[in-house]
């Protein structure tokens, strides 16, 4: 006993010897780092730490390696040190793909078991290599078969019993183009089982070891760092559900190979069918569970009745209230949601406190409720499909896309019915609208007598034939007299535009000031209106909503600069058609239009 006690220490010691021990634990950091990234860009918030998929099946993981253990030490199989640096190299080499699944050793082992037919057994330059390839060489490979059996097996029951929780919610594209959700089931078990290895103080004279490395009459106990794993995507069915039928089938495919290495033990010619029929079966069941959940409609996407939960944060308002993945919302706080925002906004009717009613899996409504603390999540945890086909919005993007969608809402061209009938009723009772209608017919009426004027000189012009004349009571006009003129018909059209703006300007604000007496914010957002706004009110050419808000933010700068002459910025040199056109003004007064061209 005190020798097998001794050898259970040293094969605890031997443990953290292994490379692929600390191989492993940066692997999974370097996966939930990777994992975190993603479920950032899709939520904008890590659904499970960094460290959680090495913490979470650690303890599982642990169990199955101690069951493990009391097989292979029972059944006497003994592994020598050559085929644990094979499986070392070979989990290197499948380690860039980030498939968890070929990084099982029920993969890795199996394309062990079948190199090990065709390494040669020495002949490098390097003593140590050739130690090892003579070991794989008189290794019992029936032993290191059934091995791999109890792996398959292992791991099915991993699957059933641990693989369906907590799995990773995700977006990606359906075939039709649009934004699905599904999730992400991925995990690596690390089991480190017991095994023997020629090498040590244990001595046996009997039937036992029945599965021997070598020659030796003694052997130690070593722990091999097995690292079981699976990986795959459900978006069909509810995850737990979808996981579970896919480690039912692994678990009937244990079986098989277990039917199979008993045929092998007798006929030993088996053994590398068997490695091949483990790799390529254990392929095939992925595939097919894989292809067919994609054939399926997605059940994660955007629905008119509700928002299908497509996730829950740990340790969330959702999840204490037990809101479970697949469930619908259909109301929260008593008002009926179908968008993320809506669910926002209703949430913030009331914040310290919610009542959601969901649809159960089964379809049947039942009502949850919790008090919600400061620091909550902006859904409370929950996660859905986006909204927009596109990505989700931020607590502070969602915010802002509440507010925008407000403000639009009740401005007046996007108010009901009757408060644009009490704004149209303001305008009319304040007298604005036919003072402006007045005011624009003097502007226009302005504008058509300066060019009548102008027409009218011309005539002469061209009746005369000349520029000027020497005698006024002749019809004539001097050199000096048609500049003299023109200024003066420019500068009373300019006083007269002066004095029309003024009164515009007063009409708008006894405009605004009648709005601003309206009850509803809606209706008094109209006094924040800007001129171009107050202008298309009154013409009954406005436009509202949020479209045209972005329209018209996209285009002000474009429309507020392109009168400018771009002979002033040096560009270009500008035509003067001051004597076509008697009704541009110069660019630095700021009124009126100017037609030169470019």
């Amino acid at each position: 006993m005190e020798v097998i006690g001794w050898e259970l220490l040293s094969a605890f010691g031997r443990l953290w010897l292994h490379p692929l021990t600390y191989i492993f634990i940066l692997a999974v950091l370097w996966i939930g780092v990777r994992r975190v990234k993603r479920e950032r860009k899709d939520f904008h918030t890590r659904v499970f730490d960094v460290i959680h998929g090495f913490t979470f099946p650690l303890m599982t993981g642990l169990i199955f390696g101690l069951v493990m253990s009391t097989v292979f030490v029972a059944a006497g199989i003994e592994l020598p040190v050559g085929i644990m640096v094979l499986i070392t190299l070979i989990w290197l080499l499948f380690l860039p793909f980030r498939n968890l699944r070929w990084l099982s050793m029920t993969a890795v082992g199996s394309v062990a078991l079948l190199a090990c037919y065709f390494l040669p057994s020495g002949g490098t330059d390097y003593p140590v290599v050739n130690n090892w390839l003579s070991e794989i060489n008189e290794m019992n490979m029936l032993g290191f078969a059934w091995v791999l059996a109890v792996l398959v097996a292992a791991e099915a029951l991993l699957v059933l019993v641990n693989g369906r929780k907590d799995s990773s919610p995700r977006l990606f594209p359906s075939k039709r183009g649009k934004i699905v959700g599904g999730h992400e089931a991925s995990r690596l078990w690390f089991a480190p089982a017991l095994v023997l290895f020629p090498a040590g103080a244990i001595t046996f004279d009997g039937w036992w070891p029945l599965f021997t490395a070598g020659g030796g009459t003694g052997s130690g106990l070593v722990f091999i760092p097995f690292i079981l794993g699976f990986q795959t995507v459900i978006q069909s069915q509810f995850p737990d559900q979808g996981i579970k039928k896919l480690g039912i089938r692994l678990l009937w495919f244990s079986f098989l190979i277990i039917i199979f290495m008993g045929a092998a033990t007798y006929w030993p010619v088996l053994v590398p069918i068997v490695a091949a029929v483990i790799l390529l079966g254990r392929e095939f069941i992925f595939w097919f569970q894989r292809t067919g959940d994609k054939n399926r409609t997605s059940l994660f996407t955007r629905r008119e009745d509700g928002l299908v939960v497509l996730g829950v944060l740990p340790h969330s308002t959702a999840e204490k209230m037990g809101i479970e993945t697949g469930e619908i919302v259909t109301k929260v706080n008593g008002v009926d949601v179908a968008t993320q925002r809506e669910i926002y906004e209703a949430l913030q009717n009331k914040p310290a406190y919610c009542k959601i009613q969901v649809k159960d899996r089964n379809g049947e409504p039942r009502i949850v409720q919790s008090s919600v603390y400061e620091g909550e999540h902006y859904h409370l945890g929950l996660l859905f499909v986006p909204d927009d086909e596109m990505i989700n919005l931020s607590a502070r993007g969602l915010r802002s896309s509440v507010v925008i969608y407000n403000d639009r809402k009740e401005e007046p061209g996007n108010n009901t019915a009757s408060e644009e009938k009490t704004v149209e009723e303001a305008v009319s009772a304040s007298g604005t609208k036919e003072a402006y209608d007045k005011i624009s017919t003097r502007k226009a009426d302005a504008d058509s007598g300066l060019s009548e004027d102008y027409l009218k000189r011309s005539e002469k012009h061209r009746e005369t034939g000349q520029h000027g004349g020497s005698n006024e009571d002749e019809g004539t006009f001097t050199a000096a007299d048609p500049d003299r003129e023109e200024v003066t018909m420019n500068t009373n059209w300019k006083k007269s535009m002066e004095e029309i703006a003024a009164e515009m300007e007063k009409i708008q604000e006894d405009a605004f000031a009648a709005l601003s007496t309206l009850g509803t914010e809606g209706e008094k957002a109209v006094a924040q209106r800007s001129n171009a706004e107050f202008t298309g009110i009154f013409s009954g050419t406005a436009e509202t909503g949020t479209s045209a808000f972005y329209e018209e933010f996209k285009t002000a700068n474009n429309k507020r600069h392109k009168w400018r002459p771009k002979n002033l910025a040096g560009d270009t040199q500008v035509k003067d058609n001051s004597e076509e056109n008697p009704q541009h003004l110069n660019a630095a007064d700021g009124e009126g239009e100017n037609p030169a061209k470019t």
